[in-house]
């Protein structure tokens, strides 16, 4: 017959033994299952990386239709402001005109009007100019970045296609 400390160490030696029993068993479901977690881990960010695309994409294409309501907000404000310019100048070339015949006289006003008229003229074409180049210079950087994105995108979706 065992003594008490046999008895105790076999009780324990067999709590141990069912321990470690265990332990294998779970290690082995997890070496199972990592592979399937692994990816799906994958799938997941893959799912988010596209989701961040597609954002991006979204951000990019409302900072365009804002760029692009600017833009036409612009060009609508100098139209208006160079036809009113207009509408004074031929006010005042008509006033003038009226003084001339009524005094008989041909004012030299009237050729700084005629001078404004033409600087006037000069300075909206220039400024249409410079609001299509920027137009335009917009429309490229939100090509590139959109591009850029993209390639982000497809750059990391590609470990994870078989």
């Amino acid at each position: 017959m065992a003594t008490r400390t046999e008895q105790v160490l076999s009780r324990k030696a067999s709590i141990d033994a069912e321990k470690v029993g265990k332990t294998c068993a779970h290690l082995e479901k997890d070496h199972t299952q990592a592979p399937e977690l692994a990816f799906q881990h994958a799938r997941e960010k893959a799912a988010h990386a596209a989701a961040m695309s597609a954002h991006a994409a979204e951000n990019l294409h409302r900072k365009e239709v804002q760029d692009a309501a600017k833009v036409n907000a612009t060009l609508e404000n100098l139209r208006s402001r160079s036809e009113h310019a207009l509408e004074v100048a031929e006010h005042h070339k008509a006033e003038v005109s009226q003084h001339a015949a009524e005094t008989a006289m041909y004012p030299a006003s009237l050729e700084g009007v005629v001078r404004r008229e033409e600087e006037n003229e000069l300075r909206r074409m220039e400024l249409q100019e410079e609001l299509e180049r920027k137009a335009e210079q917009s429309e490229r950087l939100r090509r590139d970045k959109l591009e850029e994105v993209k390639g982000k995108a497809r750059a990391f979706e590609r470990p994870f296609e078989h």
